[in-house]
């Protein structure tokens, strides 16, 4: 019965299933430890939440190729900033993984040729509150290079020295509209290119779910390992495969060898 209390006292908090696990955990460690010490009459068992874990939203290749066609195409063909600014706010956070609010208050000066710093200020801290390095993929510094930085401050600035966004929720919501517009529902704008950073890392063939978990920064294992959605993978694998069917197969070698010269 406390158990249950302390579990919706979490829940009234605002804590998710991980989170109230987290807290169980150490209620358990203590309560273990203090009947081994003699200062309980006997062990108590603290029975841990049994939580749903939802499938993490991942991007298809398909779906990040229309995407950043879309914004190539709408920031050439308009000029606007905005079309700018989503570009970036793609390459970022598709090739570190990056949570949006890191990359909101990301600077040029900590873009290096090979690293980018993340850095806590006086007026945000990074989740944690610890300075963390990031590598960069040869692919994301070719973008970086290609970038005319001159007047500006921050990543996604404004071209006066200040952000495009004055808070995540209206990146969110501008990234949001660029993946309505390429068919892309019930996707979190920004989160889901951390999704598929972790997804793609752990289902490689060489993973090593350790070194994921430095990349992405989560103080527990378990975190990361609830993005290796592999049957999400499976079944882009397997639609794939439409249209590469035996008899159409067939079908194409008759075709072939029917128009060849007799």
């Amino acid at each position: 019965q406390l158990t249950d209390k302390f579990v919706l006292a979490l829940r009234k908090a605002g804590l998710n299933d991980h989170s109230c696990n987290s807290y169980l955990r150490a209620v358990r460690a203590i309560l273990n430890w203090s009947w081994e010490q003699g200062f309980l009459p006997a062990a108590i068992k603290v029975k841990g939440v049994r939580s749903s874990k939802p499938l993490p939203a991942v991007f298809s290749q398909q779906q990040l190729k229309d995407l950043r066609q879309h914004l190539e195409e709408g920031w050439h063909e308009t000029k606007r900033r905005r079309f700018l600014v989503l570009l970036r706010t793609f390459w970022f956070l598709r090739y570190t993984g990056m949570r949006g609010g890191e990359l909101l208050h990301l600077e040029w000066r900590f873009v290096y040729a090979d690293r980018i710093e993340l850095r806590s200020s006086r007026e945000w801290k990074i989740k944690g509150r610890r300075d963390s390095i990031l590598p960069i993929a040869v692919r994301l510094q070719e973008f970086i290079q290609s970038q005319d930085i001159q007047g500006e401050k921050f990543v996604l600035d404004n071209g006066r020295g200040k952000p495009l966004y004055s808070s995540l929720g209206d990146l969110t919501k501008s990234m949001r509209k660029a993946l309505q517009k390429c068919g892309i529902e019930n996707a979190k704008p920004l989160h889901s290119f951390r999704s598929t950073v972790a997804t793609e890392l752990l289902a490689g063939e060489n993973s090593n779910p350790v070194q994921v978990q430095k990349l992405l920064r989560h103080q527990s294992i378990q975190t990361t390992m609830s993005y290796l959605n592999s049957d999400h993978l499976q079944q882009v694998d397997l639609v794939n495969q439409l249209g590469n069917s035996p008899q159409n197969t067939v079908s194409k070698k008759k075709s072939e060898e029917s128009s060849k010269p007799s």
